[in-house]
């Protein structure tokens, strides 16, 4: 690492200062994601209901037994989304 001519250790702004700031962005980097498989998952719904519309239109009768496990991927990823944030927050705190 470079240093200044009075021994201080110059530290580039995007490395974390503490060791909890790497679990932060960790967390925080692993909060994003969960958020954008998420709206992924809000994608395939809508994909879904668009296809069962345009079935239904047709006088086709679809079960659709998918739409139950896409909401409930969506509740475990909240859940998990609610206790990343948490995380995060006892973290700063500490």
């Amino acid at each position: 690492m470079p240093q200044a001519a009075s021994n201080r250790v110059i530290v580039p702004r995007d490395v974390p200062h503490e060791p909890g700031d790497c679990l932060i962005t960790e967390l925080q980097s692993l909060s994003e994601r969960v958020h954008a498989v998420t709206r992924a998952i809000d994608t395939a719904i809508a994909l879904e209901r668009t296809a069962s519309s345009a079935e239904a239109a047709a006088d086709v009768v679809v079960l659709d037994d998918v739409m139950p496990r896409y909401l409930r991927a969506i509740s475990a990823l909240q859940a998990c989304s609610v206790h990343l944030d948490d995380a995060v927050q006892f973290l700063r705190k500490c």
